[in-house]
């Protein structure tokens, strides 16, 4: 584990560094880069007091992962959190192979804890690798025949007799829907609510896959959680905390131009740090409108590629429809005469079928406005302004 130690050390002192931009996209620094969520993490704090799993749900980039690393950095010490994220995997195999590395990566060896963690792995007779470049481990355990996919439940029953109280959080966790191992859902459930002293966090961002999980009450997993749906933060809550950071690196940002461009982003969390942390890397000391659209159009331009790729991949009626959407920003009504022939998309039967495939994509939301009408908007913001600025909008 010494790789991972120095990488930890040169982390921190770069965070310490009067250069160090504030505005973080993917890695948690601690909380004083951390804006708000204040009601969500008190909801998921008393959750896990009271014995009761969380399920988190909301769009991609909302900030789902930093919200519980930030969870887990100030959980009481009598809790022990535990994150993996299941995108990547395939099957239960893979699924088991994450949570062992998960759980060996969060436990120090050397602890007393960790010796009884350590042990208890190896008695699964896994192939144990270290990441070259952190240190940490890499868990394969070979799984030969059906009855070996008892060793994931094996793993909690040994989490469920420890002293500590154990909460796992688990990202993407829709995924487990396309395992080729049957009603992969039915038999997780099975042993996961006779447990009480793990308590987890399910989150995803397939929103509809996620509520049908939980919300469906022909699922296994219908009101086995509290809910939280995680919505962009406040201006009001945003707004000093961008201030702030741009005034530490001795930078002036007026109120106006943060509204600005959290209207530009929808206030949406990923996206409204990605420019920001553009904007604090440019030079200048004092931020204009020209200085914080040039920095919008640079970021655009980068992703050019990437929204040109989509265009390549997917059927021109669900590029023709995706585009469509970008520019109105909200569609409530793509069925519609108007919009059809405003965007030249053919049948009514053909929108529904590739609005379908693009929600499945998640390339495609669905939400409800302040008013609760349902509108289809694109899930990346970027993508959204690119298409309205190639259409001069």
């Amino acid at each position: 584990m010494k790789i991972f130690c120095i990488f930890a050390v040169h982390l921190n002192n770069f965070v310490m560094n009067k250069d160090f931009n504030p505005f973080a996209l993917n890695s948690y620094f601690g909380s004083d880069y951390f804006c708000d969520r204040k009601n969500e993490i008190n909801t998921l704090l008393t959750n896990i007091k009271n014995g009761n799993s969380t399920t988190i749900i909301s769009q991609r980039r909302m900030g789902k992962t930093l919200l519980i690393q930030h969870l887990f950095n100030i959980m009481p010490s009598k809790y022990i959190g535990i994150d993996i994220d299941i995108f990547a995997t395939t099957n239960r195999r893979e699924f088991l192979n994450k949570l062992t590395t998960a759980i060996a990566s969060k436990v120090p060896e050397k602890s007393s804890f960790g010796k009884k963690v350590w042990k208890f792995i190896k008695s699964l007779q896994p192939n144990i690798s270290f990441d070259p470049l952190t240190g940490s481990p890499q868990i394969n355990i070979n799984i030969t025949t059906p009855s070996d996919n008892n060793y994931i439940e094996s793993i909690f029953n040994f989490l469920e007799n420890q002293p500590q109280k154990i909460v796992i959080a688990i990202d993407e966790f829709q995924q487990i829907l396309n395992y080729p191992e049957n009603n992969t859902d039915i038999w997780l459930r099975t042993f996961i609510q006779k447990l009480n002293n793990v308590i987890f966090i399910f989150s995803g961002s397939s929103t509809h896959l996620m509520s049908d999980l939980f919300s469906n009450p022909a699922k296994p997993f219908f009101r086995s959680t509290k809910f939280i749906f995680l919505k962009k933060i406040p201006a009001e809550e945003y707004i000093p905390f961008i201030i702030n950071h741009f005034s530490k690196g001795k930078k002036k940002i007026s109120e106006e131009i943060i509204t600005e461009i959290l209207e530009w982003t929808h206030g949406h969390t990923y996206y409204v740090q990605a420019l920001c942390s553009r904007i604090y890397d440019m030079p200048e000391k004092v931020i204009t409108q020209n200085l914080w659209k040039k920095a919008a159009a640079e970021l655009l331009s980068d992703e050019e590629s990437i929204f040109m790729k989509f265009r390549d991949l997917l059927p021109l009626k669900q590029w023709q429809l995706l585009n469509a959407i970008a520019i109105e920003s909200k569609v409530y009504q793509p069925t519609s005469i108007d919009f059809i022939s405003k965007y030249r998309l053919g049948s009514s039967a053909g929108i529904i079928r590739a609005l379908n495939a693009l929600i499945e994509k998640d390339m495609i939301y669905a939400g409800n406005d302040d008013k609760n009408k349902k509108f289809y908007a694109v899930n990346d913001v970027f993508f959204e302004k690119w298409a309205q600025w190639r259409n001069h909008l």
